[in-house]
């Protein structure tokens, strides 16, 4: 059985029709409006860690506790990382919708080219932080079993 030529396909451009150009019109609308909201959070998130300080302070955490300025300290660092690693995404995403919008507007193939390499790059992202959550919840199983057993069923 021979192989197949993939390099022949590209020979002859693709069509898009208007159906499929109005759903990456609307996909990008709607990828820019998440983007948006993402781009929010991630603000929220950081002007949050900055004030950790004094949320714990608020909730009677002493300021005479060397182990405050620490966990202060700390959870600022913690925020600030979770934002940074919440942004990439977020970014992804909207230079896909960046460039879904200029595709369709100006039918530009490198431009709708770009737009799908951002898409790729948004969901490559959000499966890889998926599978090292999944990966660092059964390690915390694991660990808890380890932890139970060694401290004589205690947990359960």
């Amino acid at each position: 059985m021979a192989e197949p030529n993939f390099e022949s396909s590209w020979e002859h451009p693709m069509h898009i029709d208007k159906v499929s150009e109005n759903y990456i019109k609307s996909t990008g609308k709607w990828a820019r409006v998440l983007a948006i909201l993402g781009f929010i959070v991630v603000g929220i998130m950081v002007l949050g860690s900055f004030s950790m300080g004094s949320i714990l302070r608020l909730y009677g955490v002493s300021e005479n506790n060397p182990m405050t300025g620490a966990m202060s300290v700390g959870i600022t660092l913690f925020y600030l990382m979770l934002a940074a690693v919440y942004f990439i995404p977020i970014l992804y995403l909207f230079r896909f919708s960046d460039y879904a919008g200029s595709a369709i507007r100006l039918k530009d193939e490198d431009s709708l080219r770009n737009a799908f390499r951002y898409l790729n790059a948004h969901y490559r992202f959000v499966g890889i932080m998926a599978l090292v959550l999944i990966g660092f919840y059964v390690l915390m199983i694991i660990a808890v079993i380890i932890f139970g057993a060694a401290f004589g069923g205690a947990f359960f």
